[in-house]
């Protein structure tokens, strides 16, 4: 099928701000997607300023999760909510939004590529069904390869929270209780604290596009090459000008999370640094490639198993594993470099003992940073 976007003209760009998009990262940051850990602008002192009751409410409402909630954002954007920092109205016309309407919009959107809903299904899955196939499609527009089954699972659960909390929704007044809470007792504060921020991206892009917005014609993205990571591959940045894609520079608060989100005739794309061609975060980075190699030996996971409960001395492990005591040595000294042991002195001996915190850390910092597909 040949999708009726390709050969449009260019809809034009804006540099602009999303409050909706804004918020989709703070959940993602609040649920343990985005971890500070690799996010280095996310202050952990100033997210202890949260009221612990939003924090316990939030866990009730949304637990801790492995995947993007992309919720919000995906679906504003075909109801025409994404741009603006209005959130009292925002929110208000998002919480007003009916299933039928939420199901009108995307079948109008998506039926541009000439995909329609499969009326056989129920609303729920209906919805996801037309959002699977028609991000897919798009995606596969720009030469992208996603993965199916995360797709459709990520769009699934997101359509299912989207039901929950638009009109008649059964966590409608939950959910928005805890989002206006949230947003007038924290974020709101947090934000204006970050404004530089947001002044310093729309500031780099406008000096950059000669503008603020244009009805016409598609932005230079090549200033954003070695910190975007969409705008790395020419087959992306050619298959947006070829669909007529607006674009979305959207400028946040945030110094390092990236994100980027195609669907028919528009595209938004954050202006924020891509967290993990930063000095500061590689630097992270090699802290956690440093203790994956010290457990990549087997003598070394040996020790580690054995010092777990009550720790050993050098000689003890020695005679264990049948090693001399300079080998033992040489494996604690690694172990420890990636405080993943402590090492404590008694005279000639030296007594090891584990670090199991930093152990755990270690298997959930990776597995945060390569950001697995679930």
């Amino acid at each position: 099928m040949t999708p009726k976007t390709t050969g449009k003209k260019a809809m034009g760009w804006e540099v602009c701000e999303s409050i909706l998009m804004e918020l989709d990262i703070f959940i993602n940051i609040l649920s343990g997607y985005f971890s500070p850990v690799f996010f280095d602008d996310i202050d952990k002192q100033k997210l202890t300023n949260i009221p612990k009751d939003l924090l316990t409410d939030f866990n009730k409402l949304m637990p801790r999760s492995d995947r993007l909630i992309f919720v919000l954002s995906r679906m504003a954007l075909p109801l025409g909510l994404m741009v603006g920092t209005d959130y009292k109205e925002i929110s208000l016309r998002f919480r007003k939004t009916t299933p039928e309407k939420l199901m009108a919009s995307h079948t109008g959107l998506f039926g541009q590529t000439g995909i329609t809903p499969n009326a056989s299904l129920d609303m729920a899955h209906r919805l996801a069904d037309l959002l699977f196939r028609g991000e897919k499609l798009t995606s596969e527009l720009l030469g992208l390869r996603p993965d199916e089954s995360f797709l459709k699972k990520t769009i699934r659960l997101d359509v299912q929270m989207a039901l929950k909390i638009i009109k008649g929704g059964a966590m409608e007044y939950e959910f928005w209780h805890w989002m206006d809470r949230f947003h007038y007792e924290f974020y709101l504060p947090w934000r204006a604290s970050q404004l530089h921020i947001i002044g310093e991206q729309q500031k780099e892009a406008i000096n950059h596009l000669g503008g603020k917005s244009s009805s016409t014609g598609f932005p230079t993205l090549s200033w954003l090459k070695g910190r975007q990571p969409l705008t790395e591959r020419d087959s992306v940045i050619q298959g947006l000008q070829r669909a007529g894609a607006r674009m979305y520079l959207v400028a946040t608060p945030f110094k390092y999370i990236d994100l980027f989100h195609f669907i028919p005739g528009h595209c938004l794309l954050t202006l924020a640094r891509s967290a993990f061609v930063q000095d500061e975060i590689k630097g992270n980075i090699s802290r956690i490639a440093t203790a994956a190699r010290a457990v990549s030996d087997p003598t070394r996971l040996s020790i580690l198993r054995s010092i777990r409960h009550n720790g050993m001395y050098t000689t003890e492990l020695a005679t264990l594993m049948n090693l001399s005591r300079p080998t033992v040595s040489e494996h604690c000294k690694i172990l420890r470099n990636a405080d993943l042991i402590e090492t404590y002195p008694e005279g000639r001996k030296s007594f090891h003992r584990l670090r199991p915190e930093n152990v755990r850390n270690l298997f959930t910092d990776l597995e945060n940073f390569l950001d697995l597909p679930f």
